[in-house]
């Protein structure tokens, strides 16, 4: 059986659905004694348009017809070329290439004596001086091969201009053999159409559909904006729909051709490898044509040689399996198809892709593709028990597949199913197909629950972005299959926003990244950008102004630029970018303008930077600020007619933008080589801090690391989860000499540590079981170090298994190879961004920035008050809305065991001992060196807050209670920061009140006091002051129980005094 019988009885619905087709009856005698007895009826004219409609079809699209009477007319041209743009030539299907760019010349003729017409139309063509580079000449007489070539030969020397000729056999095979008898029949009346039983069916009317929309894209795009990457796919699609409403051969060839220069032009490798396999199938699976593929085999697979990603070697896989069916259906030779030596070849390409453990989802494509090799050896050599073992393997690659998101694992599955025939009643196979239904099943429906997780997220309110990260993390991880890959990046968009929208902009960044990877993985094979592309670029960008993430910026600001040029967006989207992207500008060089001098002296080199990278906006912010007044005035950033003061006003407005005023949480980040870099997130209002060496290493596990503890915590607001610690410190290190990562905490200073082997890249695919478990063990050391837990067991419950936050951490640590399958690296760093050297701007005296009240004079020009300016839609809780203010270290607390109060007078003329009982000296000592290390030997902004409740109902008259807490920060308080505050208070029991009297006299005397530890434990008759410890203390706050309100944090103390 033929391929295209085989193949149309087992797959119907590629091939045309339409019955009795429109189709034109020519017999070749009949066609051939009309074009013998063309003058005797006159018809010279009729074959000359005849001719000129044939060479537009078979050599020519853009042929212009005659001028003048009949016999060339003026121009002495029946026909002449006229030039057209590269766009409009890439476009054609049908004709010659370059066609497009030359000037041909054409004379037709029906005259018998052919020579002697054809020497006087070549004559009159160069007569005309219009320097053809080309002339066809087209008889309806036959000429002998020898007296064509040799004409053509003496023409072509003798005018120094290539000639063709072309007689009636060219002409009866283009038109019989090319299905074009529609021409003969309505320019020469002859032959018959035949339509009376046409009736066209639905598949291939939505074909005829979309190609004829296609096709008139493509003609717009070559006359407006120009043909680009997005064309390819289009060129392609078009071919194949071609292909499947059967259109003439010659035609379906002209558009698969077209597909493949589009492709070359524009296209990546895996479209330039995909046009020539789809041109080669076709020419097999529709033509029968076996000889195409044993002569353009050997040319695809020298361009697949070059690929890195075995779905694109799957081409030539596919097209080995068709060597397989020639040879085993006897179409072809084993010898002369060169089967064993093509397939060695293939097999040569795989096997180091399937060696390459780092690649788990390329390494197994690969594994998968060796495996169909090896089954077609085995099933032409009917080796029974290698058909066994491969039954096997193909389970084992089923068992793989179950944690790799990106594999095809359609493809296999059809795969295996279509084995049926060599499997026969083989155990194993029958064992295989078992595995594979429960395995679709259970991919199926993982998938169909995830579709339905993500509808949900999509119709909450961005408040409730808590429940989004929920909803859509658990989406994410059953959306990461091949099938799925669209609704896997809307859910990741999603997921991105929410977690901005919740104040976790590591998480989101990741999250983002991981989006942007996943649509351009379908780029690379064939898909079209889609246009949210640029929304998805956009929100990148405020992540990236968000986190200060300068190498971030310079990447991402000209890629929009690019994809807003590229795209067909409408002139009004394209506007609205502009807009967006002049906003980021200006937000950038608002926060850079407001950078401390330390920090704006690291930014020495990144002028020249943003100058190549087309960022002018942000470079002239950062030069005036560098002092660099004058190059900008040199290079015309400022006008020359600009004056200094209308110079400081545009910078005063942009110095005082909202963005570049709020008070940054994190330093600048610029991956420097040199120096220790910082990375900082605020989560539950506690500050973790992350520093960390600048080598490769060092930078990727800072961003993985505070995304894990982003993702895992995100939801920790809801769970009522409170820190005691105002700021944690983790320290990375790298090591020589340990062989896994190790973390550890210092509790009593509230700093992690974390070592991480120097030859261990946390990107490598065969360590990540451990790097994956090394996350969560992170997350639960700090929660336990840093956190107060209501009903740990539950809530611990709820994020780990109904959360599913430890599979939440692995999404968000994903970001680096992301980013490395978007930019071909881990990280950015200055060397990428620049092509030149940079020139240093060291920092000159920097000019003074009035800051403008801009709220102010809106609300003035406005009438409306600040607070109504501030007035916004809901938001939801965010974790930078929190804050935490502490003296209080739990820990050392706990160990401390505070257990009251004592007084102690000092040398005449100095302020008065109040000195906090502990049992512990150890625990105690390090409580007040921790003060003193953070706020000196005197506490000038009352940062500790000692309060004395007096008189407390319901308890001893002389009792009174005493707390230690922090004070608030005013500023963080305007913001509208909510601020948690831990707090220690007890009751001493005193009998009376003379000695708090007597302080309190001495208190009063000074202004001040001595804040010690001392120790008091079981065995001692009193008190041991330790007096080289101490705070200088000016604030005491002493109150009457009955005078705390509820704004008085006091009142925690008045509570637990009651409740002893």
């Amino acid at each position: 059986m033929l391929p295209s019988q085989f193949l149309r009885e087992r797959r119907p619905e590629i091939y045309s659905d339409t019955a009795g087709r429109t189709d034109y009856e020519l017999d070749r005698a009949v066609f051939d004694h009309h074009l013998e007895t063309l003058t005797r009826r006159n018809q010279t004219h009729g074959f000359e348009i005849f001719c000129r409609k044939l060479c537009e079809r078979a050599i020519c699209p853009n042929l212009r017809a005659q001028t003048g009477p009949d016999g060339g007319g003026d121009s002495k041209a029946d026909g002449e070329s006229f030039p057209v743009a590269d766009e409009l030539s890439n476009i054609f299907f049908e004709g010659e290439a370059n066609s497009g760019r030359e000037r041909w010349g054409f004379a037709f003729s029906a005259k018998g004596e052919w020579k002697r017409k054809i020497r006087e139309d070549v004559d009159g063509l160069i007569k005309t001086g219009r320097s053809y580079d080309r002339i066809i000449c087209v008889t309806s007489q036959y000429i002998k091969s020898k007296a064509r070539a040799a004409l053509e030969d003496e023409l072509s020397q003798s005018t120094g201009v290539p000639i063709t000729i072309h007689d009636r056999t060219w002409v009866i095979e283009q038109v019989l053999d090319h299905g074009r008898k529609d021409l003969a029949y309505n320019y020469l009346g002859v032959g018959k159409e035949i339509t009376d039983e046409s009736k066209l069916g639905p598949t291939d009317y939505s074909r005829l559909q979309q190609l004829e929309e296609i096709e008139r894209d493509l003609a717009r795009a070559a006359s407006g904006p120009g043909i680009g990457r997005d064309h390819v796919l289009d060129a392609l699609v078009a071919a194949k729909l071609s292909r499947g409403v059967e259109k003439p051969k010659v035609e379906t060839d002209g558009r698969f051709d077209r597909a493949i220069r589009l492709a070359d032009k524009y296209g990546n490798l895996h479209q330039r490898v995909e046009a020539r396999y789809e041109r080669i199938w076709t020419a097999v699976w529709w033509y029968d044509d076996f000889a195409f593929l044993n002569d353009e085999f050997d040319a695809i697979a020298a361009l697949s040689s070059e690929a890195s990603h075995a779905r694109t070697l799957g081409f030539l896989v596919n097209l080995g399996q068709l060597l397989f069916t020639a040879v085993l259906h006897g179409h072809a030779g084993r010898q002369a198809i060169q089967l064993d030596k093509r397939i060695a070849r293939i097999t040569e390409l795989l096997t180091p892709m399937g060696e390459d453990g780092e690649r788990p989802n390329n390494q197994l494509e690969a594994d998968a593709a060796l495996l169909h090799i090896e089954m077609n050896w085995a099933a032409m050599s009917r080796d029974a028990d290698a058909l066994t073992a491969i039954w096997r393997g193909y389970a084992d690659i089923i068992d793989r597949a179950k944690g790799l998101g990106e594999f095809d694992a359609e493809r296999v599955a059809n795969l295996i199913e279509a084995a049926e025939a060599v499997a026969g009643d083989d155990p194993a196979y029958a064992e295989l197909i078992d595995k594979l239904a429960d395995f679709v099943a259970e991919r199926k429906g993982e998938s169909q629950g995830a579709l339905l997780l993500l509808r949900r997220a999509k119709k909450l309110e961005l408040t409730r972005h808590f429940e989004m990260i929920r909803l859509l993390s658990k989406a994410v991880l059953h959306l990461t299959k091949k099938e799925h890959s669209h609704s896997l990046e809307d859910a990741l968009s999603h997921l991105a926003i929410a977690y901005r929208s919740a104040g976790l902009s590591w998480a989101a960044r990741a999250t983002c990244i991981f989006a942007i990877s996943t649509m351009l993985i379908e780029v690379e094979e064939g898909d079209r950008l889609p246009l949210r592309f640029g929304v998805l670029l956009k929100i990148w960008i405020s992540l990236s102004i968000d986190l200060r993430h300068y190498p971030d910026i310079a990447v991402a600001l000209p890629l929009l630029k690019g994809v807003v040029a590229g795209l067909p967006y409408s002139d009004e989207a394209r506007a609205q970018f502009g807009k967006q992207i002049e906003e980021f500008e200006i937000s950038a060089g608002s926060q850079i303008l407001n950078l401390s001098d330390d920090e704006l002296a690291r930014l020495a080199e990144w002028p020249d930077v943003l100058e190549q990278n087309e960022i002018f906006l942000v470079r002239t912010a950062l030069l005036y600020a560098l002092g660099y007044e004058d190059i900008l005035r040199g290079d015309g950033s400022i006008p020359e007619a600009e004056t200094a003061e209308g110079v400081a006003q545009k910078f005063s407005v942009m110095l005082s933008q909202p963005i570049g005023s709020q008070r940054p949480e994190n330093s600048p980040i610029l991956n420097e080589t040199s120096k220790t870099q910082r990375f900082t997130t605020r989560i539950l209002g506690m500050m973790v801090d992350v520093r960390t060496p600048g080598s490769d290493n060092g930078i990727l596990v800072a961003e993985m690391l505070l995304s894990s503890l982003e993702a895992f915590l995100a939801t920790a607001i809801e769970h009522r989860i409170m820190p005691h610690a105002e700021h944690f410190t983790i320290e990375v290190s790298e090591d020589d000499t340990c062989e896994q990562p190790a973390f550890s905490i210092d509790r009593d200073h509230m700093v992690g540590s974390l070592q991480w082997p120097t030859s261990l890249p946390p990107t490598r695919f065969s360590e990540q079981a451990i790097i994956r478990d090394l996350w969560p063990s992170i997350a639960a050391q700090l929660l336990d170090a840093t956190c107060i837990v209501p009903d740990v067991e539950n809530v611990l419950t709820a994020l780990t298994r109904e959360e599913r936050a430890i599979d939440r951490m692995t999404i968000a640590t994903t970001s680096p190879n992301s980013y490395h399958r978007v930019f071909s690296r881990y990280l950015t760093r200055v060397s990428d961004l620049v092509e030149t050297d940079c020139r240093p701007y060291p920092p000159r005296t920097r000019p003074k920035i009035e800051r403008i009240d801009i709220e102010g004079l809106v609300a003035k020009q406005s009438g409306k008050s600040r607070d109504e300016l501030r007035e916004r839609e809901p938001r939801g809780e965010s974790h930078r809305d929190y804050g935490i203010r502490t003296v209080i270290d739990l820990h050392l607390w706990d160990a401390a065991n505070w257990r009251g109060a004592g007084f102690l007078g000092n040398e005449e003329g100095y302020p008065p001992f109040y000195a906090l009982l502990f049992e512990d000296e150890a625990a105690a000592t390090k409580i007040f060196a921790r003060w003193r290390e953070r706020i000196g030997p005197y506490d000038e902004s009352d940062i500790i807050r000692l309060s004395i409740i007096r008189r407390i109902p319901n308890i001893d008259h002389f009792h009174y209670s005493i707390q230690i807490s922090a004070n608030p920060d005013r500023a963080e308080m305007e913001s509208g920061r909510i601020v948690g505050f831990t707090a220690r208070s007890l009751v001493t029991e005193a009998t009376s009140d003379r000695n708090l009297d007597t302080f309190l006299e001495l208190y009063r005397q000074f202004g001040a006091y001595y804040l010690i530890p001392a120790i008091w434990n079981d065995g001692m008759d009193e008190p041991r002051f330790l007096i080289n410890l101490p705070v200088l203390k000016r604030a005491l706050n002493v109150y009457e129980a009955a005078d705390l309100t509820d704004q008085h944090i006091e009142l925690m103390a008045v509570k637990q005094a009651q409740e002893r």
